[in-house]
């Protein structure tokens, strides 16, 4: 029997998780309250992607409408990312990583109602960042809008272009909600040539004049310290650092020779 139709797919992305922090993602998702959702688990290589909890949890709280996808080998997390994708049904794609939450009961219905009326491509929200302490209690750091200048933001057009890309001043993926289309579209132009910094693909879209948006709430609990860009890693630094500068040749490749 054909699935239900879903307006929206949420894409978590694992690798090496700890069910903990995935399950308190889960829980967040089925929160949300008055969205026709899928569920799509994209594993990068694991040795345990934790398929029978998983599966577990599902059964447990009635979820049917889900697809866990599992990688051979770890291949990185733009191609996690593709591969999830391509298990999406939905319009519409939200990504998120264990450990982060959706905020609130209903904020996805919201943050979608925005997206599509508005016609974008993507918007980006706030982010309520959070470390879980050695008691396993909860910290509140800092709320942050990514971009961080919203005046470029709502303006758009040149202005936005020049904050996002010239700055530097980009998104982060769990503040992210976009087309299933626009990562179609995007993600087979860097799959081959990024491996981990999957933001890069706004820095593109944004280039090419797409309509990015911004949905002006808090929207993601996001655990901060625990992402390739936040972990203060200078190895994962100098990886991110290789996608950006791979991300820039994909831009300046798009130029006229006069430019370059």
């Amino acid at each position: 029997m054909e699935k239900e139709r879903c307006e929206l797919s949420v894409l978590i992305l694992t690798y090496h998780p700890s069910w903990k922090a995935l399950e308190q993602t889960l829980r967040s998702v089925l929160l949300q309250r008055d969205v026709r959702m899928q569920i799509v688990i994209a594993d990068d290589g694991s040795p345990d992607p934790l398929t029978a909890e998983i599966e577990g949890f599902m059964a447990a709280h009635g979820i049917s409408d889900y697809s866990l996808v599992h990688s051979a080998v770890n291949r990185g997390t733009v191609w996690n990312l593709s591969s999830g994708v391509d298990a999406c049904r939905g319009e519409y794609i939200k990504t998120i990583s264990p450990g982060d939450m959706l905020y609130g009961y209903d904020c996805l219905r919201r943050w979608l109602d925005f997206t599509r009326q508005g016609g974008y491509a993507a918007t980006l929200s706030d982010a309520v960042y959070y470390r879980t302490q050695a008691d396993g209690e909860i910290a509140l750091l800092s709320v942050r809008a990514h971009p961080q200048s919203l005046p470029a933001i709502r303006q758009g057009g040149k202005t936005l272009q020049d904050d996002y890309l010239l700055c530097d001043d980009m998104g982060i993926g769990a503040a992210v909600l976009a087309t299933r289309a626009v990562y179609r579209e995007y993600l087979p132009q860097i799959r081959d040539r990024l491996m981990y910094a999957e933001d890069n693909l706004w820095r593109l879209l944004v280039f090419d004049g797409g309509r990015l948006g911004w949905f002006d709430e808090r929207a993601v609990l996001y655990e901060y310290g625990t992402a390739v860009s936040t972990n203060g890693s200078s190895e994962w630094d100098r990886k991110v650092r290789k996608d950006w500068l791979a991300a820039n040749e994909i831009m300046l490749s798009r130029l006229h020779p006069a430019y370059r």
